[in-house]
């Protein structure tokens, strides 16, 4: 018999033990449970008939959810009369006694209401808008440099709190002199909390240099606001509107603008920034 022949009635074979086995001995069928259902199954419930229906359970995990900030976390220990909530601080503002720094380039105007720079002139550059010099905080704005501190889940706002200056009467610097301080000092009246910023000055320079320390509260992160852009100080307003931005120089992606006239609403951007600034035509105040 050829070769091929047998392979042929071999399987043959083979498949026929196969059938006739299962046929001899059939596989006993698996007991049905009462009320049991294949997993691909589905049961249409008609209303009114749920007794005995077990519907899944959501996951009753409980969220770590943060608490609801107040807008002043010393209020809980001690009340605060100085903290103005909800307050207009263009007219709070107009009590309070202002502390100038003046120097042979620059004339800078900080307000002890919440120690905010209220005025940055550029006395080498006359404007066009301005009587004087050129101007680089919007008098209609807030200013620049508030200040807010996150402790815990809470956000204190001394945006609005008054701030001691020393020396009081602000500083006077001179071509060819040395570096002068400016401090601002926040001190709760009751609690141990203070706040207190260091600005040094130099008479030939624009550039300032910035320190600040905290005491009595574990704050995690500081705010300081840059203000809301720079106001106009050429003729043509409208090239200064073309050049208007904001420009970030990132930690890992560098340094890259976008202009104010194309922003709509609130625009966050993510950090960490070696810098920010607004610039415009010609002007830029960094941060």
């Amino acid at each position: 018999m050829r070769t091929e022949i047998r392979f042929l009635l071999a399987v043959v074979l083979m498949i026929a033990v196969l059938v006739v086995t299962n046929l001899a001995f059939p596989p006993i069928p698996p007991e049905e449970l009462p009320g049991y259902q294949a997993p691909d199954s589905v049961a249409a419930v008609q209303p009114g008939d749920t007794e005995g229906l077990q519907l899944p359970v959501p996951d009753t995990q409980e969220l770590d959810l943060p608490a609801p900030a107040t807008q002043d976390p010393l209020a809980q220990r001690a009340p605060e009369a100085e903290i103005r909530s909800g307050g207009d601080l263009a007219t709070a503002e107009a009590s309070e006694p202002r502390v100038v720094v003046k120097g042979p380039l620059y004339e800078y105007t900080f307000s002890s209401l919440g120690g905010r720079l209220l005025s940055a002139r550029m006395l080498d550059f006359p404007s066009f808008t301005f009587e004087g010099a050129v101007e680089l905080i919007r008098p209609e704005g807030p200013g620049a440099l508030g200040v807010r501190v996150l402790v815990g889940r809470d956000t204190l706002d001394l945006r609005g709190v008054t701030f001691e200056a020393e020396p009081a009467g602000g500083l006077t610097l001179t071509e060819g002199g040395g570096s002068q301080e400016l401090r601002l000092i926040y001190q709760h009246p009751t609690h141990p909390f203070r706040y207190e910023v260091t600005y040094t000055f130099q008479p030939e320079l624009y550039v300032v240099q910035v320190s600040g320390q905290i005491e009595g509260l574990d704050a995690g992160v500081i705010f300081l606001e840059l203000g809301d852009g720079l106001p106009f100080n050429e003729q043509r307003e409208q090239d200064e509107a073309r050049a208007s931005a904001y420009v970030l120089n990132h930690l890992q992606e560098g340094i890259r603008a976008k202009l104010l006239n194309k922003v709509t609403g609130v625009q966050v951007e993510e950090g960490p920034f070696f810098w920010t600034a607004f610039k415009s035509k010609y002007f830029v105040l960094a941060l």
